[in-house]
C-alpha cells in the first residue's frame, strides 16, 4: 500500500522508548510500519533519542533517511528535497541566544559560529545562529553520510550534556546544538530548506507567511479534541482543515481511549472529560447518582468506579471502601490528589472489572467504538456487580454524535441480555444518555452470587496472586492432570506438529507447555484476558522446562474481546477453549464463535468444554455436577448450559457442531466440537 507521497508502510520506522501505554503500543504494532524499540540516549535530554535512530539505518540500502519528530504532520504532495549531505531548516528562532551559542563553540575548540539569520528574529542577540543549528523536527540525510554523522553527533551530544552550565536555561536545545558541533567537526554544511518543509504553527501568526506548507510542525498547538489549531493564514489553514478531517476519521474509526483521555486530562484538566463533566451537566449527574445510591449502605459497601476520571462526580461521596479505575494514568493522578484516602488503579483495555457490592460506570460505554468492546464491557460490569450497578449510556441513537462517541444498541437491552439482573430501571437523563440502576435480586441472593462470581475476572487480585507465585492455582486445580488431558485429547483428534493451534483462555500454559513442546516451533498461540498469567506462563513455566525458544513471546496475547485479528497467525488448524465457556454468558459464547470463524481454516476444528445441564433440569437454579462436586448456575459464574444452547449459539455461523460429551474431565466438563465450514 502506498500513500500519495509514494511512501510504503514498510519503509516507515517508528522508534519508541519507555512507552507505558499498552493500548497505544498494541495499536502501533498492529500497523504495517516498523516499530523499533531503543534505549534512551541519556535521561538528561530525551530529544537526543533521535541520535539512536541513525543506528537503524547505518547499513540500509535507502538513498536517504528522513528523521522526523512525532509532532510533524506531512500534508503536502511535493517530492521531498534531497539531503546533501543533510537538508534541514535553520532554527525558527535563535535558540539558544547568540552569546550562548558563541560560548559553546568557543568551549568546543571548533572556532566561532558561522552566523546565519534565523527564520524569525527575536530582537537584539536573538537574530542569528550557527548555520548548522537547525530545527530538529526534520533532518533529511544522505545514506552514505549516516555512518559519518552518527558517531560525531553522539560524541558531541555527550560532551554538551556534561557541560550543561554552558547552556544555562537553554539545555532543551542540546540535541540541535550538538548536531551543529558535529557538522562543524566533520567539515560539512546543511542544505537549508524552505519554510514549507518545516512550517511552525507555534510561531505568532503575524510572523507567519501565507504559503501552502508541505510539513506542519505543530508542537503543542492542539485543540482539546486532538486537532491542530489554526493559525489565521488561509493557505495554511486549508491544509490544517484537511489534516483535521483525517484525524477526525481516524478517531471515529479507532478511538484509543487511553491516549485521548491522557491528552485531555494532561493538557486541558479544566475541561475534565468534556461539557458533560462540568457546570449544570455535572450537577445533574451528581443528583442522579445520589438518587441511585439512596437507601444503600454506601459507607460500608465495596464500590468500584469504572472510568472514575478526575473524580469530580464522586469525590464528595462518603465511600470508605472505594476503588477508582480508569484507562488514563493522568486522570488517576488527578483523582488521587483529591481523595488520597481512596484506592485507584489503571484498567488496561479489555481487562475485566474487579468485583464489588456496587459498581459505577458513568459515561464510559458511549466511548466504546466497536460493538464487541461495548458488549465486553457490559458483560464485565454485570459480572463484577454484587448488588447494584449504576451505569449510563445511550438508549437510542443520539441526535448529536461526535468522533469519540458511538451507539450500538439500547443499553437496557444490553443489560437484559446478560441475564444477571432482576431489576433494570432508568432513573433519569443527561445530554441524551440515560442513567440506569440494575439490581441483582434481594440482598440475601446477592451474597450467594458473590460467592459464585469468578475471581478470574478480578484483574488486580489475579495479578497479586501471580506476583505471590500462585499462578497455577489461579487457573484451577489439577494442573498436571488437566494439562496432560487436553494435550492427549487433541493429539488423538488429529493434532500434528505441523498444525497451528490457538489456545483460548490459555492461562499460565497448563496445557500450553505440552502443546509448545509437541508442535513445530512457533505454531502455538495462546490468548487470555490476564497479562499477568501469560507472563507467568512464559517467564516461569516455559523457562523451567527450557521451552522459551520454541515460541516467540508475542505468540502469547492478552485480549478481552475475542479480537483475534491481532494475532500473529490468522489461519489456525485447531482451536481449543478448555474451561472458558464455563465462565461466559451465552452472548459471549456466540461472539467468540463469530469472531473465531474469521481465523480458523475451512475444515479446521474448535474444541470447547462446557458444564452441561440435563435437558430435564431447569436452567434457573443451581446444579451439582458429579464427579468433581462443582455447582453451576444459569445466571452466575460458573455457568451451565443445555446442549441445545451450544447449537443455538452457532446458528447462522459457519460451524458444524458435534457433541462429544464425556472426555474424562475430572470435574465433569463436557466437550463439544465446531468444524469450520465453507458457508
Amino acid at each position: 500500500m502506498r500513500n500519495r507521497r509514494n511512501v510504503r508502510e514498510e519503509d516507515i520506522f517508528v522508534h519508541i522508548t519507555d512507552i507505558a501505554n499498552r493500548e497505544f503500543l498494541d495499536w502501533l504494532k498492529s500497523t504495517d510500519i516498523n516499530i523499533i524499540e531503543i534505549e534512551p540516549f541519556d535521561q538528561r535530554s530525551p530529544h537526543c533519542n533521535k541520535i539512536e535512530q541513525l543506528r537503524t539505518f547505518s547499513n540500509s540500502t535507502y538513498d536517504q533517511i528522513v528523521c522526523m519528530d512525532c509532532d510533524i504532520a506531512w500534508v503536502g504532495d511535493r517530492v521531498l528535497p534531497v539531503g546533501a549531505p543533510v537538508a534541514a531548516s535553520i532554527v525558527h528562532e535563535a535558540n539558544p541566544p547568540e552569546q550562548i551559542v558563541s560560548d559553546i563553540f568557543a568551549a568546543s575548540g571548533l572556532g566561532s559560529p558561522a552566523w546565519f539569520p534565523a527564520f524569525f528574529g527575536a530582537g537584539e542577540g536573538r537574530e542569528l545562529s550557527d548555520r548548522n543549528n537547525c530545527n530538529g523536527g526534520l533532518y533529511i540525510i544522505k545514506q552514505d553520510f549516516v555512518a559519518t554523522l552518527e558517531p560525531k553527533w553522539r560524541g558531541w551530544a555527550k560532551w554538551a550534556l556534561d557541560r550543561q552550565d554552558l547552556f544555562g536555561s537553554w539545555a532543551f536545545f542540546t540535541d540541535q546544538v550538538s548536531f551543529a558541533l558535529a557538522m562543524r567537526d566533520i567539515g560539512a554544511d546543511v542544505r537549508h530548506l524552505d519554510l514549507v518543509w518545516n512550517y511552525p504553527t507555534s510561531v505568532a501568526a503575524e510572523l507567519l507567511p501565507d504559503i501552502a506548507p508541505q510539513l506542519l510542525h505543530y508542537h503543542r498547538e492542539l485543540t482539546p479534541h486532538l486537532k491542530l489549531k489554526k493559525v489565521g493564514r488561509r493557505k495554511v489553514d486549508d491544509q490544517i482543515d484537511k489534516l483535521n478531517s483525517a484525524i477526525e476519521q481516524c478517531i471515529s474509526k479507532s478511538l484509543l481511549n487511553s491516549v485521548y483521555w491522557d491528552f485531555r486530562y494532561s493538557w486541558h484538566p479544566e475541561l475534565g472529560s468534556g461539557v458533560g463533566s462540568r457546570g449544570d451537566a455535572l450537577s445533574n449527574k451528581i443528583a442522579l447518582l445520589e438518587q441511585a445510591l439512596r437507601g444503600l449502605p454506601v459507607e460500608n459497601a465495596s464500590v468500584v468506579d469504572v472510568g472514575c476520571g478526575d473524580l469530580e462526580l464522586t469525590r464528595h461521596l462518603p465511600f470508605t471502601n472505594y476503588l477508582g479505575i480508569d484507562v488514563s494514568r493522568t486522570s488517576l493522578s488527578l483523582a488521587r490528589s483529591k481523595r488520597p484516602d481512596w484506592k485507584f488503579e489503571l484498567l488496561p483495555p479489555g481487562a475485566g472489572v474487579p468485583a464489588a457490592d456496587m459498581v459505577l460506570c458513568i459515561d464510559v460505554l458511549i466511548h466504546q467504538k466497536t460493538e464487541a468492546a461495548f458488549r465486553s464491557l457490559i458483560d464485565s460490569l454485570a459480572r463484577a456487580t454484587g448488588r447494584r450497578l449504576v451505569v449510563s449510556g445511550y438508549e437510542a441513537p443520539p441526535r448529536f454524535a461526535s468522533e469519540i462517541t458511538a451507539y450500538h444498541f439500547p443499553i437496557t437491552e444490553a443489560l437484559k441480555n446478560t441475564s444477571q439482573f432482576t431489576d433494570i430501571r432508568v432513573i433519569g437523563e443527561h445530554r441524551e444518555t440515560v442513567m440506569i440502576i440494575a439490581d441483582k435480586g434481594k440482598p440475601e441472593d446477592t451474597a450467594a452470587h458473590a460467592v459464585n462470581a469468578s475471581p478470574y475476572y478480578d484483574i488486580a487480585t489475579v495479578s497479586e496472586r501471580v506476583a505471590a507465585g500462585d499462578h497455577r492455582a489461579v487457573v484451577g486445580e489439577a494442573w498436571e492432570e488437566i494439562g496432560q488431558l487436553q494435550f492427549e485429547f487433541l493429539k488423538n483428534r488429529g493434532l500434528q506438529p505441523c498444525h497451528r493451534l490457538l489456545d483460548i483462555g490459555c492461562g499460565a500454559l497448563r496445557g500450553g507447555v505440552h502443546f509448545i513442546r509437541y508442535l513445530d516451533q512457533g505454531n502455538y498461540v495462546g490468548v487470555d484476558i490476564n497479562q499477568s498469567v501469560l507472563d507467568a506462563g512464559y517467564d516461569v513455566e516455559l523457562r523451567m522446562l527450557n521451552l522459551q525458544s520454541r515460541i516467540p513471546r508475542e505468540n502469547l496475547v492478552c485480549i478481552g474481546d475475542f479480537d483475534f485479528s491481532c494475532l500473529p497467525h490468522q489461519q489456525f488448524d485447531f482451536a481449543l477453549a478448555q474451561s472458558l465457556f464455563t465462565h461466559l454468558t451465552l452472548n459471549q459464547i456466540r461472539e467468540c464463535l463469530c469472531r473465531l470463524a474469521e481465523t480458523v481454516k475451512i475444515g479446521g476444528i474448535f474444541f470447547a468444554t462446557f458444564f452441561e445441564l440435563p435437558r430435564t433440569i431447569s436452567a434457573a437454579g443451581p446444579y451439582l455436577h458429579s464427579p468433581g462436586g462443582v455447582t453451576t448456575y444459569g445466571a452466575a459464574d460458573p455457568y451451565h448450559y443445555w446442549l441445545a444452547d451450544m447449537f443455538y449459539a452457532a446458528q447462522k455461523l459457519p460451524w458444524q457442531v458435534r457433541y462429544i460429551g464425556d472426555w474424562g474431565h475430572p470435574r465433569a466438563q463436557r466437550m463439544i466440537s465446531f468444524r469450520r465450514t465453507g458457508e
